[in-house]
């Protein structure tokens, strides 16, 4: 399984009412073409619980979704696809700071997980930070600043490898139609440099990513990948901040 650790700009302040109807439950199902499907919705005062479950051909997925709000509010989201991969997360929202975890498991064995926060500064700013391990036990750790402007939003990330091997990568991402459009330049601590574009698309449940990476020498390496929208792959609230630092 590979990380994928592209992120989108997203606001960190969010108006937070209480709700005050009683607890409600609602249940649906349905079934077309040999496939069928079930949800159930549970409101209480402040909170909200979900599941859904689906089956077709390809088997049977399954997701859970929890949120609470007023102060320290959180969202945790769990679930297993139709190929037998799962996954979960949570995020909490606590005096200006966001905190994200979570973990995935594919089909295959390998794991990935992530844990972050990031936090509004006082002049607009965000200051982030985390780290991320991969199915091969390999683990990075990042932090960054990321600042609204009219172009979009500006960020620097620094990621640190197990070695001590770093990369630093400085950005902007815009909004597009379908999605997020990231240009800038990078450098790291084994000499290399050069720029990168990447367009993040957003469609039918997928995350597509195409991007090009052109290094010192003026050789480009393009690259395309894909993976399912709802993982712990976006997990940095403001930026999908980097690439894994250098080769150690």
């Amino acid at each position: 399984m590979r990380i994928h650790t592209l992120a989108a700009a997203t606001a960190i302040v969010m108006v937070l009412t209480l709700g005050v109807a009683e607890a409600r439950e609602r249940a649906h199902s349905g079934s077309r073409g040999g496939a069928s499907a079930s949800r159930s919705v549970d409101r209480d005062r402040g909170s909200i619980t979900r599941g859904v479950e689906a089956s077709g051909e390809r088997g049977t997925a399954a997701r859970n979704y929890n949120r609470t709000r007023g102060e320290g509010s959180a969202r945790s989201s769990s679930g297993t696809g139709a190929n037998g991969g799962t996954y979960d997360r949570t995020v909490e929202r606590a005096d200006g700071t966001t905190t994200r975890t979570g973990s995935a498991t594919g089909a295959n064995g390998n794991t990935a997980s992530h844990q972050g926060s990031t936090t509004r500064n006082e002049d607009g700013s965000y200051s982030y930070g985390g780290s991320v391990t991969g199915p091969k036990d390999n683990t990075y750790n990042y932090e960054g600043t990321a600042t609204r402007t009219e172009d979009g939003l500006s960020h620097t990330t620094t990621t640190t490898g197990e070695k001590g091997n770093t990369s630093t990568r400085t950005g902007l991402t815009t909004r597009t139609e379908n999605g997020l459009s990231t240009t800038g330049t990078y450098e790291n601590s084994l000499g290399g440099s050069g720029s990168y574009d990447r367009d993040r698309t957003y469609a039918d449940g997928q995350v597509t990513i195409n991007g090009a990476r052109t290094n010192q020498d003026g050789v480009t390496h393009n690259y395309n990948r894909s993976h399912p929208r709802r993982t712990i792959m976006n997990q940095n609230p403001i930026t999908q901040p980097v690439e894994p630092p250098a080769t150690e």
